[in-house]
């Protein structure tokens, strides 16, 4: 969707913040060799993206010699080939979730993380110079983060029948729905709006989380500063009012839509920690205290709120 600078962690903390002294979770991840590579290239590409990954609060990052291990009793320290199937149990044995390989090619170097569990590839990003290294990790890291969350997600749904709530997501001038519970597609170029009806008064917030990890507030926003809404009334974002368009663009991927609707009022959003126009996003150093707002969802009861989630995939 519309592509802003933006916090790509939110969600992970909602859930795992119990306490003012909660730890992190992290996933474990471990950087193997990449084909193609000299052993002088190879370390400065693994100690490059060590250094860039360990800055995530949801990264554990093993050290080279747990990644030896692994390599060895997989037999793969005479070959390198990394198929991650092969390395599947010896992964989970020393805590690693999370596999990075990649290869090198006349300065190209091209990375992929791959989830152990599911064989996926949840993350990957490419380089074209040697001196990229920092930028490639960058794009890692926020695929990856992007993953946790959306996986987070998962568990911040919420259903009573006290609450009846639509949402779904049209493109501009077609009448098909993408609904809760149906995975949609929309392409890099198509302009979309967003609906939703309640048939209680309550409060609405929007966001959006991007295939590249980037996070969108699309509701309260700077035309509707307000998520006050009225029980019966259908509303549309972008409104005919605001003046502009939400447009998918690059990249492609998995697109997560989540919804919140609260009979009371949700203090989540602190305009001293957003940035941009239009549709805010979240200061990249206003994390944490992006956070704490959603902590605040948990002392409502199940009653008094429903949250529900849609996932588009964004093609070319």
């Amino acid at each position: 969707m519309k592509k802003l600078s933006v916090l790509v962690s939110i969600f992970v903390f909602f859930c795992l913040i119990n306490t003012a002294d909660s730890q992190y979770s992290k996933i474990g991840l471990a950087i193997f060799p990449f084909k193609g590579a000299d052993k002088q290239t190879e370390e400065k590409i693994i100690s490059e993206l060590n250094g860039e990954l360990y800055k995530s609060k949801f990264i554990r990052v093993l050290d080279r010699s747990n990644v030896d291990s692994m390599m060895k009793e997989a037999s793969l320290g005479m070959t390198g080939a990394i198929n991650p199937a092969t390395v599947v149990e010896v992964g989970k044995i020393h805590g690693m979730q999370v596999m990075i390989s990649g290869s090198y090619n006349k300065n190209r170097i091209v990375a992929n993380a791959t989830h152990m569990e599911t064989l996926k590839v949840i993350s990957s990003a490419t380089v074209n110079s040697i001196g990229e290294i920092e930028e490639l990790g960058k794009k890692l890291k926020a695929g990856i983060e992007s993953y946790v969350i959306g996986e987070t997600l998962k568990k911040l749904r919420n259903e009573t029948p006290e609450i009846s709530l639509d949402f779904w997501v049209q493109k501009k001038g077609s009448s098909e729905k993408i609904i809760p519970g149906k995975k949609g597609r929309v392409k890099i170029g198509d302009s979309v709006e967003f609906h939703f009806k309640s048939d209680k008064d309550g409060y609405i917030t929007i966001l959006d989380i991007q295939p590249g990890g980037d996070l969108v507030i699309l509701f309260p926003n700077d035309s509707e500063s307000s998520n006050k809404i009225t029980a019966g009334m259908e509303y549309v974002i972008p409104s005919a009012e605001s003046g502009f368009e939400t447009i998918v663009s690059e990249p492609a991927g998995l697109d997560k839509l989540l919804v919140f609707f609260t009979t009371k009022k949700w203090d989540l959003l602190d305009p001293k920690i957003l940035t941009g126009e239009g549709f805010k996003s979240v200061k990249e150093d206003k994390k944490e205290e992006m956070s704490r707002g959603f902590t605040n969802i948990s002392t409502l009861k199940k009653n008094q709120w429903v949250g529900k989630s849609i996932e588009i995939e964004v093609v070319k």
